[in-house]
């Protein structure tokens, strides 16, 4: 897990006190607890094809994702909860059931992977953060693998229509310092 603070100025200095279009630093010139992430797991082992994995994020971006997944705005929230399959005769496959943060977007939900501090306009307004359903992964080569799953939507833990959500993606990362992926969803 990690810890994570900040100070966010706004020179605007808002009456609000609430900087406008923001994802997670909404508040201005203000210290905050930003993120407290616990992550319990246990991976898939060799003698056995299941795992999983929960992480638990409490402070002032819980509220974020706490309302983007229907729960109004809770400091603490359920980030991710997922099983993990790897199905014995094809140890190249693997299957992944609950609730995921997406494959989609440029920018991460953990913050402390964002190349920038700050979340851009997109993230904040057109990205989706989770998604909940079965995804599958297949590595085709240590440098290329492919996903494909079936969800209910996006930032939904319980579905909100008939339909449900497509998403795959296909990665590789051809040197440890360049990687790329073609990702894409469709679905209500």
């Amino acid at each position: 897990g990690y810890l994570q603070g900040s100070y966010t100025g706004n020179l605007n200095s808002p009456y609000s006190g609430t900087n406008q279009g923001r994802q997670f630093d909404t508040n201005s010139n203000s210290f905050d607890l930003n993120r407290f992430l616990l992550q319990i797991a246990k991976p898939v082992g060799d003698s056995d094809h299941y795992g999983f994995t929960a992480r638990l994020a409490a402070g002032n971006d819980a509220k974020s994702l706490s309302t983007a997944s229907g729960w109004n705005g809770s400091e603490v929230t359920v980030q991710e909860a997922y099983i993990t399959y790897v199905v014995p005769s094809l140890t190249k496959l693997k299957f992944n059931a609950g609730k995921m943060v997406t494959m989609e977007g440029v920018e991460l939900v953990d913050t402390v992977l964002n190349p920038n501090y700050s979340e851009g306009l997109l993230f904040t307004y057109a990205e989706c953060i989770t998604h909940t359903g079965l995804v599958a992964n297949y590595t085709i080569t240590d440098k290329v693998n492919t996903s494909v799953g079936v969800v209910n939507g996006w930032d939904l833990v319980q579905d909100n229509n008939d339909g449900k959500t497509m998403l795959w993606q296909v990665a590789t990362t051809p040197t440890k310092q360049i990687s790329w992926s073609f990702q894409g969803m469709y679905g209500n």
